[in-house]
């Protein structure tokens, strides 16, 4: 089954969300789905909707995409960390409605987001795929460069634009930059890994051309359970996609 519903946010705009779980049965289990930067509930290359092909035998997965993209309400040049983690919150008290648990995976940038999120003492589980650098400021220049190199125009200022490879041309505001370089990444997973430990993965891709993975030594000194696999950062080619789904499934096992 799957149905298309709006959750409003507390700036009142309408999120647009698809809900997936079994026909014969209403799971006790929640899994939310956190994109990326500049994507929206289905994932680049459709990588959430392959995952929640699997996972909605077993789960009632959530979808959503985060105001100004995809269905959702709201202007992209808004859009902050902070803003972000305002969306999710207004995800996370719909999924969990009657004390349902609940599981996130969250890729890309929307790792960073679901990280400073959850509450580990209430989330499950977490699986981190593709996830930003550890160091805010990695992360803000490689953004930056992607920018220049699409052809856009960066103003940390003002507007800036970013040609996507959809063919959309996503806007971002002055607070993005701001707001982001004042976040902790690798303070919130030391959290969590405290609290979940092995129920907390992180997924990383052997040929990542969007995140430089130079943090897979921070993944190993915390002794965070992680593992590399072929494929890019949307595990875009079919064998690569496979495998991921492997370890995706054996996760949620």
């Amino acid at each position: 089954m799957k149905e298309t519903i709006g959750i409003r946010n507390s700036k009142n705009e309408m999120l647009e969300v698809v809900v997936s779980y079994p026909n014969e049965k209403d799971p006790e289990g929640v899994i939310i789905f956190v994109h990326g930067f500049g994507s929206n509930l289905h994932e680049n290359f459709h990588l959430f909707d392959d995952m929640v092909k699997v996972l909605h035998k077993d789960y009632r997965c959530i979808q959503f995409s985060f105001s100004g993209y995809g269905g959702s309400e709201g202007n992209q040049e808004d859009v902050t960390l902070e803003k972000m983690k305002d969306d999710l919150k207004a995800i996370i008290r719909y999924a969990t409605i009657g004390d349902r648990p609940y599981s996130v995976i969250a890729h890309s940038l929307g790792a960073l987001v679901a990280s400073k999120t959850i509450d580990p003492y209430k989330c499950k589980r977490i699986l981190l795929t593709s996830p930003s650098q550890i160091n805010p400021m990695e992360t803000l220049s490689g953004i930056q460069k992607r920018i220049i190199a699409s052809g856009g125009d960066l103003n940390e200022s003002g507007i800036s634009t970013y040609p996507r490879t959809s063919g959309e041309v996503q806007k971002i505001g002055p607070l993005f930059w701001e707001k982001f370089r004042t976040w902790n990444f690798a303070r919130r997973l030391r959290l969590i890994k405290r609290q979940l430990r092995d129920s907390l993965k992180v997924i990383i891709p052997k040929d990542d051309e969007v995140v430089k993975q130079d943090g897979l030594s921070f993944f190993k000194y915390e002794k965070i359970n992680h593992v590399v696999l072929d494929g890019d950062h949307n595990f875009s080619k079919s064998k690569d996609r496979a495998l991921l789904i492997l370890q995706v499934v054996k996760f949620f096992q």
